[in-house]
């Protein structure tokens, strides 16, 4: 079976404001949008196991681990992949597997 890790603003974008929107939300829709990731069946999951992972990450790829803590998680979950639509991160980390391109993730499930 093939999980995907979606980072939050992925999330709140893809299931919540309607694929591809702009509006990040606020605080005000925060709770509502919780709510309705939870009823979609979203798995919340802590990066507090693979945060070693994601520090290692952030240090090869010169990156933040607003995004490593992610990718670190989709590597530590079996068959897992990190959704981004964050193009740096991408171009940095692509070549490492277990990441795909926002605009590009169905093809690889067709």
């Amino acid at each position: 079976m093939i999980e995907l890790v979606v980072d939050a603003s992925v999330a709140v974008k893809w299931f919540v404001r309607g694929q591809w929107a702009t509006s990040e939300g606020n605080v005000d829709t925060a709770q509502d949008d919780v709510r309705l990731l939870s009823e979609a069946g979203m798995e919340w999951c802590s990066p507090g196991e693979s945060m070693a992972d994601a520090m290692r990450l952030a240090h090869q790829t010169q990156h933040h681990l607003f995004d490593t803590a992610y990718h670190a998680l989709a590597f530590q979950r079996k068959g897992a992949f990190l959704i981004t639509a964050d193009r740096r991160y991408f171009q940095k980390a692509a070549s490492l597997g277990r990441l795909l391109w926002l605009e590009d993730w169905r093809r690889v499930f067709e």
